[in-house]
């Protein structure tokens, strides 16, 4: 995810994607926290299943498309500009994840895992990840694997993914993968191996053919027909039936979301929050919790809708409104590796000066 609020005149169309799914992703965490005070309309969560099969796929598969450009360039390329930079977010965000959580904010109230919103002791702040921290830990994990195979032939790129997808389903099937290891496990699974592979390997085809808006109509019918099929002609134990279906929710939301980015002000306000994607999903969890603690402490019966809104709309404003301010004012080290320790250990001729993906 890119870091501040500049915006690339040839990567907007993706920023706009990053954009609306973050939105997505605050209304997914606010509509569990409503669902806490007031009984919400099945339906809602119908929609929200829906998007949890194209929001994150979304989002891995553009931090895939632009780490293709990486993978030439030297390991310290790597180890400074993902490994590092994952792993200060990591320490930051846990630390700051733990001390809400000890000054009494249940961070996951709708109970997000069975050990996401509970107390931590010594290593245990920082693994298994808190709540949201698996994306960060995701992009780590996948950023080295990427690295490590980038030197085969594509077919067999492809097959050790393979290989990993099959290991991790097994790993996340143990009796013994519990909580929030498991939501990682789950996320790796569905989400970021696929997706995050999906967009190394596509990246310049992707990047080429979308460069058009017109093209994006093709994959978007395509991606619909496909939808309508696998949920009107297949089972619930259909094989692959998830894989599937966010497959052709994935391909139908990128194309949808090119033509939205030629709206005028609608894409381009889409792509700023976009730009700003990575503050806005380390911030936002804290501010859907003090919003829906503040509600609930009020006693109000409010109605499932109202609810909702009042916990979505005012999440999405202060966290947008603070990661503005942050881009321009705010401290380096809450969402960058400090320079000092850039410096401290990389040598200058392999510090990179690109932002994150």
């Amino acid at each position: 995810m890119a870091k501040d609020g500049k915006v690339k005149e040839r990567e907007t169309w993706v920023d706009t994607i990053r954009g609306l799914t973050i939105l997505m992703v605050i209304f997914h965490h606010s509509l569990q926290a409503s669902s806490q005070i007031t009984n919400i309309p099945g339906r809602l969560f119908w929609l929200d299943w829906i998007g949890d099969h194209f929001w994150m796929p979304a989002f891995l598969f553009c931090s895939g498309l632009f780490y293709r450009s990486k993978l030439s360039k030297p390991w310290a390329v790597t180890l400074e500009s993902r490994v590092l930079f994952c792993a200060w977010l990591i320490l930051v965000w846990s630390l700051l994840s733990w001390a809400a959580e000890a000054l009494g904010l249940d961070l996951y109230p709708w109970g997000l895992t069975s050990d996401a919103s509970t107390m931590r002791q010594g290593l245990g702040i920082f693994f298994p990840p808190y709540g949201i921290l698996w994306f960060v830990w995701a992009i780590l994990i996948m950023s080295v694997f990427a690295r490590l195979i980038v030197a085969l032939a594509l077919p067999l790129q492809v097959l050790a993914t393979l290989a990993l997808m099959v290991a991790l389903s097994y790993w996340h099937d143990s009796p013994a993968t519990t909580g929030s290891f498991e939501f990682l496990l789950y996320n790796l699974l569905h989400h970021a191996v696929p997706y995050f592979m999906l967009g190394v390997w596509l990246s310049r085809p992707v990047l080429t053919y979308f460069a058009r808006p017109s093209r994006a109509v093709l994959p978007l019918i395509a991606g619909l027909g496909l939808t309508g099929l696998i949920l009107g002609l297949t089972g619930p134990n259909f094989p692959l039936k998830s894989y599937l279906l966010a497959f052709a929710l994935t391909l139908g939301y990128i194309s949808a979301t090119r033509l939205i980015a030629q709206l005028p002000f609608v894409g381009q306000g889409l792509a700023i929050v976009g730009a700003l994607s990575l503050q806005v999903y380390l911030i936002h969890e804290f501010f859907v919790a003090l919003i829906f603690a503040g509600v609930a402490s009020t006693g109000l019966s409010l109605s499932p809708l109202v609810a909702l809104i009042v916990i979505t709309g005012l999440a999405s404003v202060v966290t947008i409104a603070l990661s503005l301010i942050n881009a321009q004012f705010g401290p380096r080290w809450l969402f960058a590796t400090p320079r000092w320790l850039t410096r401290q250990l990389f040598r200058p001729k392999f510090q990179t000066t690109a932002k994150p993906t």
